[in-house]
């Protein structure tokens, strides 16, 4: 499905031609709940950031949600807070940074680089406005329910409709939690659970 059978499809469940104004609306609100509700393999995108030389900060990818991993040559950075960070390395210190903090759209990093690095992010996209009726994301390709059900719960409520609003939450949850299951069974499928001694 893409954006623009989405927006008939919702014209033809709610039966009503007049919210289609506020289609996109719906849309977005439905995605600030997918960038909670979703954590799936469809989500994960990689990206490789350089650092320049005496400059802390990194920008982060546009669609950054949140970081998975990142690694430079091979060493995984750890988390600090912004805090943490800068009394352990303080503004003078400089090398390969081993530690890392997020401050607002930029990654904050100690020591201070001394050199450009690449750094390899994997980090789950966060889900953007459709740009025009052809387009689509993960979640709209593989499990268009989903969204339809979120939408649905939207114009219900702006409709003020709480009855219908509440047979379509439960029919989006129900949604959002077997694609969840789904994914996570496809994402272990072929390996081998381990008994680990204590």
């Amino acid at each position: 499905m893409n954006y623009g059978e989405l927006k008939t499809a919702l014209t033809n469940w709610t039966k009503r031609s007049d919210l289609s104004s506020h289609y996109q609306t719906f849309v977005d609100q439905v995605q600030a709940r997918l960038n909670t509700d979703v954590r799936v393999r469809g989500r994960i995108a990689s990206a490789t950031l350089s650092t320049v030389a005496g400059t802390e900060s990194v920008a982060l990818p546009s669609d950054w949600l949140r970081g998975l991993s990142l690694d430079i040559e091979g060493h995984g950075l750890e988390y600090r807070t912004p805090e943490e960070l800068r009394a352990a390395y303080p503004s003078s210190f400089s090398g390969r940074p081993v530690v890392y903090s997020i401050e607002g759209d930029n990654l904050i990093l100690g020591p201070k680089p001394d050199s450009v690095y690449s750094i390899r992010a994997r980090y789950y996209q966060r889900f953007t406005a459709f740009a025009g009726d052809s387009s689509t994301d993960w979640v709209l390709t593989n499990y268009p329910n989903v969204y339809l059900f979120g939408c649905l719960v939207e114009a219900e409520a702006f409709a003020m409709d709480d009855n219908r609003s509440a047979v379509w939450e439960q029919r989006y949850q129900q949604a959002v939690n077997a694609m969840n299951r789904t994914e996570g069974s496809a994402a272990s499928a072929g390996t081998t659970l381990r008994m680990r001694a204590k």
